[in-house]
C-alpha cells in the first residue's frame, strides 16, 4: 500500500514512514503543497484491495469500494440538500 501525506500533516511523518519501509510521499515532494483537492485527487490510486481512501475528513481515512462510491454518487443531490438544510447545525472548519 502507498500513502500520500497531505499538507495538514508534517513532512516529517512521510520521512518517518519511509524510513520504516512504507511507500510514502508528501504533497510537498510532488510540488502540490498549494494544490486544490481536485489536483491531489489526480494522484489518487486504487489500492491493491480495490478501494480508494479519502484523507482529511477526520482523524482517520475513509476507504470506500466501487459499489459504495456508486451508491454515494447516486445520492449526491440528497446529500447536498441535507447539508444545506442542516448548515446551521453543522460545524464549519475555517479555511486554511
Amino acid at each position: 500500500m502507498k500513502f500520500l501525506v497531505d499538507n495538514q500533516l508534517p513532512i516529517a511523518l512521510a520521512r518517518f514512514l519511509s524510513s520504516l519501509g512504507v511507500e510514502c510521499t508528501h504533497v510537498l515532494d510532488l510540488g502540490l503543497a498549494q494544490a486544490s483537492d481536485q489536483k491531489i485527487w489526480q494522484w489518487a490510486k486504487v489500492s491493491e484491495k480495490g478501494g480508494v481512501s479519502v484523507y482529511g475528513l477526520g482523524r482517520f481515512p475513509v476507504t470506500l469500494y466501487y459499489e459504495q462510491w456508486v451508491r454515494l454518487s447516486e445520492h449526491g443531490d440528497e446529500l447536498k440538500g441535507f447539508l444545506e438544510e442542516n448548515r446551521g447545525k453543522l460545524k464549519l472548519r475555517p479555511k486554511e
